[in-house]
């Protein structure tokens, strides 16, 4: 499920997280697009792939620049989403009745959280001696989501 944000009378898609990560508020839109939605690219630029999606009037803007990976993490991440191939073969078999029900649980993947719950709407990083904690927090779900080296660990209502 994608969840974007508003973006003057558009839609932004935010797949690097980077608005997630801002002080400035960002209303999420109040619409969600599945997973596997088609889409049209109807426009590029260096900052944004503009898109249409079936089954929602509105243009899109998905957001290609990132402070969190690079241009090459961005496109993967399209490709993934823009693929002919459904999403869910993307996700290991353990994992996919918990995507498609939209659940977490433990041992998910960065990748596994997202594609079930959306991107958070803020992300906390802690680095750490193995690698990074992360805090992904979910306002309208009040919970806080814990990840540690990218695997979900834990998680809190608030």
């Amino acid at each position: 499920m994608i969840r974007p944000y508003r973006y003057n009378e558009e839609y932004l898609i935010d797949l690097t997280g980077t608005i997630a990560e801002s002080a400035v508020e960002t209303p999420r839109a109040s619409i969600t697009v599945p997973l596997g939605s088609p889409i049209t690219i109807v426009g590029l630029d260096e900052k944004y792939v503009l898109a249409r999606i079936t089954g929602h009037t509105p243009l899109f803007r998905i957001l290609v620049h990132t402070q969190r990976g690079t241009l090459d993490d961005v496109a993967k991440e399209l490709a993934l989403i823009l693929s002919k191939e459904p999403p869910l073969q993307s996700v290991r078999p353990e994992m996919r009745a918990f995507v498609e029900r939209q659940e977490i649980t433990r041992g998910m993947t960065r990748r596994e959280v997202s594609m079930s719950w959306g991107l958070p709407d803020k992300i906390n990083e802690v680095p750490g001696f193995a690698g990074g904690l992360e805090e992904w927090i979910y306002f309208a779900k009040r919970v806080h989501i814990f990840l540690d080296n990218g695997m979900l660990t834990n998680w809190q209502q608030f």
